[in-house]
């Protein structure tokens, strides 16, 4: 990747490849999440992709972010990360909290223009642009009986919207996976049929084994608030084997993207695996 940094580096959780404007022979881009290996303390960065080489993006900063995606809303590209800071308390003096937040890019990643954030304790919100009809937000609220990670879905008017109090606002999507489990959206896409496809994961944790994720598809009805049963499309034992974080997360698979045409036979899925690696493969086309 970034011949600058070191092979104890890794480069993983990525955003979906994205082009800064809709010109013939725009550059393809992705962030990546970019933190040593088997540590926390992360930032993302920009890298571009060429003859089939990705070239680190020279930027005015770096941004001290997690898990990073870039989705085209109203005409503009919006960076959306995860923000963590120091949340001590004497019983938990390694405490951490977290918030989604949003930036505008600005050019040629010539500046990163705040425009929202999330509540706290609230990650993997994702947007999609519905046209005349606004903004789909896919929020993530823990209210399972078990504090886990559930969906929720509403529609905001304008970007203005990227506020704690209205991603809050959600309605939940019930009974998707079951008791012990938890969800995530990675992205989303609109299909032919009206519907939103949604691409994410599934998780549970083992006592033994650690984190277990699988990725996932399903079909969202954002009128009536329906959706197709959840679908599982691959796991990480499916990928070739690579290096992991730490042993805990050697079943750790997080779906970056789905390049897929609704009408054809395949689709390519990539991941990032183990928190430590990204790789794609062909999957037969889940929609």
């Amino acid at each position: 990747m970034d011949p600058r940094l070191g092979n104890d580096i890794t480069f993983y959780n990525p955003s979906s490849p994205f082009r800064l404007n809709d010109e013939k022979g725009s550059p393809t881009y992705q962030f990546f999440r970019v933190e040593p290996l088997g540590e926390e303390g992360s930032y993302a960065a920009p890298y571009m992709l060429e003859y089939g080489v990705y070239q680190p993006v020279h930027q005015l900063e770096r941004l001290r972010l997690e898990d990073p995606s870039v989705v085209r809303i109203q005409g503009k590209n919006i960076l959306i990360g995860v923000e963590v800071w120091p949340d001590t308390t004497p019983e938990n003096p390694k405490g951490t909290n977290y918030c989604n937040v949003f930036y505008e890019i600005i050019g040629n990643f010539d500046e990163y223009k705040p425009i929202g954030r999330g509540p706290n304790r609230m990650k993997g919100i994702k947007l999609i642009d519905l046209g005349e009809d606004g903004i789909g937000v896919m929020s993530r609220p823990h209210k399972d009986a078990m504090n886990r990670g559930v969906l929720a879905f509403h529609i905001a008017s304008s970007l203005a919207d990227l506020t704690p109090e209205k991603l809050a606002m959600g309605k939940v999507i019930e009974n998707q996976v079951p008791a012990g489990n938890w969800v995530g959206v990675n992205a989303m896409y609109q299909l032919p049929n009206g519907n939103i496809g949604v691409l994410g994961h599934i998780a549970y944790e083992d006592i033994v084994l650690g984190k277990q994720y699988a990725a996932m598809v399903f079909e969202y009805n954002w009128r009536t608030h329906l959706t197709t049963p959840v679908k599982v499309i691959a796991t990480v034992d499916e990928f070739p084997v690579s290096e992991s974080k730490t042993p805990y997360h050697n079943g750790v698979m997080y779906p970056c993207d789905l390049e897929f045409n609704y009408y054809a036979p395949y689709a390519i899925l990539s991941a990032s695996l183990r928190d430590a690696r990204y790789a794609w493969m062909r999957i037969f086309n889940p929609w």
